[in-house]
């Protein structure tokens, strides 16, 4: 704990060092496992905790003034809960649904998503122009890049945040890693030995956010920004770009969300496109989406995540079938998004049909989250407990997926899942939700539609194809393959990216 506490003291010091230079400052950690992780909370100087909890306590600026400010901020633990991942808040109100009937839950929440895209009138407002006066703040440039991230926790996004970082690395550009909101610090460790690392929510106070991230680029000559589903990116581009003209931003786009805001990610890009210098895009729908919505097609940068992608000789469900065992693994945060709930049926469903087609089967369940509790109830419920395993997210997937026939993904959006990569790779089929650009890597027979009822239906059907169908099976090999290779001829993002680095180092004259 004390490394954690010493590094979060540094990390504060500089903060509030910009934000309040020439101020007497006081601070109280709070080391904590509480659910929700506030912003720095405004407190009175308390002496008598002073002398108690010195360590937990920094007195920033010249001492011998009065304290101007004190705030009281939580340091994340290993532990930390996950926020309320609902996407909208009526969907409390139909929360008490979760644990006794979890299918009627999901079919609900299903139709209030459907009735909201229906009111949504999807407008591209028109793309802001750039300013006509800019200022270089900068008196000269050093290859420092920001890295924005939504989080520090479990998630696609983020894992290929954190693979940004090595790229830079790899191409001398030193990164510095911004997240705007507050989680379990999963990515902390593994990025915190090598790079700084500030969180937005957490650790600067409201209505100073945008001032620290102006700051920040100036007092480290930050010449990139990279951006991973950060909103306080879009937020602070316009003016970044117009103080520090010789900025290169990008920003890496993963998924459409087109039953949340509006589009979500893809819809603010396109908004701030001017301020924009290049879009990466991981799939070709969205490159597709790009160039629908006339962004110049030399910004738009394509570059898959499947950089391991690959097939094996033979699949995996090829020799357990012969062994009458169908293995099946569910790989991913127990959130909304992911709809585990639709998942656990499907699970309780395919554990039925198998036992009674006479197969021996096992279920493995690997990830965490606020619907973690609401999933085992419906387990439990089903009387097939005994075939469920349970991991944790930290688990080697690749391990887990080597020793399984079926990956599901049940998700309401995605753009294209890294599980789907790395199942394959393994010998693991991949049966998704024909959501996103899943349809990009999974077979067109191997999805299920995204509504409630109609999944459970198709569901049944590719089981029973996979079990008893060898021409079912073997097409699905054939189409596999055909969708791995197609992938395999394009560059992925790591080759992609490490170009651009290479060409913006030279661009600036880097010594």
């Amino acid at each position: 704990m004390t490394s954690v506490i010493e590094y979060e003291k540094l990390r504060l010091k500089e903060i509030y060092t910009l934000l309040f230079p020439n101020e007497h400052i006081f601070i109280q950690l709070k080391p904590s496992e509480i659910q929700d992780l506030k912003g720095p909370k405004n407190i009175k100087l308390n002496i008598l905790a002073h002398a108690i909890l010195n360590e937990y306590q920094i007195h920033i600026g010249p001492m011998h003034l009065p304290v101007s400010h004190s705030f009281e901020i939580t340091i994340p633990s290993k532990n930390q809960s996950q926020e309320n991942n609902f996407p909208i808040s009526n969907t409390r109100k139909i929360s008490y649904l979760l644990s006794s009937y979890p299918l009627l839950h999901e079919t609900v929440l299903e139709l209030i998503f459907n009735y909201l895209e229906m009111k949504q009138h999807i407008h591209f407002n028109k793309k802001y122009k750039t300013f006509p006066w800019k200022t270089d703040c900068t008196s000269e440039q050093t290859p420092t890049a920001l890295v924005m991230m939504h989080w520090l926790d479990v998630g696609g996004a983020e894992k290929f945040a954190v693979e940004t970082c090595l790229i830079m690395e790899k191409n001398n550009i030193t990164p510095i890693v911004l997240s705007s909101r507050s989680s379990r610090p999963f990515y902390f460790e593994q990025l915190s030995h090598k790079y700084l690392i500030y969180e937005l929510d957490r650790q600067i106070p409201l209505g100073k956010r945008l001032k620290f991230i102006l700051l920040l680029i100036k007092h480290h000559k930050i010449s990139i920004i990279h951006n991973h589903h950060s909103t306080h990116f879009y937020q602070v581009i316009a003016l970044v770009k117009s103080f520090f003209r010789s900025i290169i931003a990008i920003d890496t786009l993963h998924i459409d969300e087109k039953k949340r805001n509006r589009l979500g990610f893809p819809r603010l890009s396109v908004i701030w496109t001017n301020y924009i210098d290049y879009h990466h895009v991981i799939s070709k729908r969205l490159e597709n989406f790009f160039l629908t919505h006339r962004i110049d097609k030399s910004k738009i940068i394509f570059g898959h995540l499947g950089k391991t992608l690959s097939y094996p000789s033979t699949f995996n469900i090829q020799n357990n079938l012969l062994n009458k065992k169908i293995n099946i693994c569910f790989v991913g945060r127990m959130v909304t998004q992911k709809r585990p709930i639709l998942g656990a049926v499907l699970l309780i469903d395919a554990v039925a049909f198998l036992i009674k087609s006479n197969f021996e089967t096992t279920v493995n369940i690997v990830g965490d989250g606020e619907h973690l509790k609401s999933f085992i109830n419906a387990i439990n419920k089903s009387g097939y407990a005994k075939y469920f395993k349970f991991f944790p997210s930290n688990t080697n997937v690749l391990t887990i997926m080597q020793q399984n026939d079926i990956l599901l993904i049940s998700s309401e959006n995605e753009g294209i899942t890294l599980v789907a990569y790395e199942a394959l790779a393994q010998g693991c089929i991949v049966v998704s939700t024909d959501v996103g650009a899943q349809n990009e890597i999974v077979p067109q027979n191997l999805l299920l539609p995204s509504t409630i009822f109609k999944a459970r239906n198709r569901w049944e059907k590719i089981l029973l194809n996979l079990t008893t169908n060898e021409i079912f099976r073997e097409n699905i090999f054939i189409e596999i393959k055909k969708k791995v290779d197609e992938m395999k001829q394009k560059q992925n993002a790591w080759e992609v990216l490490d170009q651009v680095y290479r060409d913006i180092y030279a661009k600036f004259n880097f010594k």
